[in-house]
């Protein structure tokens, strides 16, 4: 899991997988970030989430839709192959559990 920031209001435990096309949130997560009026008031299928950090390193904005499977295994979103995309390099430590990304 990955712990996402957005705007020093909302954490969002997010599932790392390669194997998805597109990142995703839950519709909870989503009615936390209306509430923080961190996206508009309207059921949207989809959002831009800017102002992203992930362990204190900004992140570029975030393309994520809705997805109301995600509630039934408790995760916050999941991160897919069009966020990790964006990087040349991905490094994934395993006894620490550190992901590392390199841009182009």
């Amino acid at each position: 899991m990955v712990r996402l920031v957005v705007a020093d209001a909302s954490e969002i435990e997010m599932v790392v997988n390669f194997g998805v096309p597109r990142s995703s949130i839950s519709a909870a997560a989503r009615h936390d970030l209306i509430m923080r009026e961190l996206v508009p008031p309207r059921t949207e299928r989809s959002y831009v989430l800017t102002d992203v950090t992930a362990d204190g390193q900004p992140l570029p904005p975030l393309q994520v839709r809705v997805s109301g499977a995600l509630g039934l295994i408790g995760a916050g979103g999941i991160l897919g192959l069009d966020f990790f995309a964006q990087y040349e390099d991905i490094h994934f430590h395993v006894p620490t559990f550190r992901l590392t990304l390199n841009s182009p």
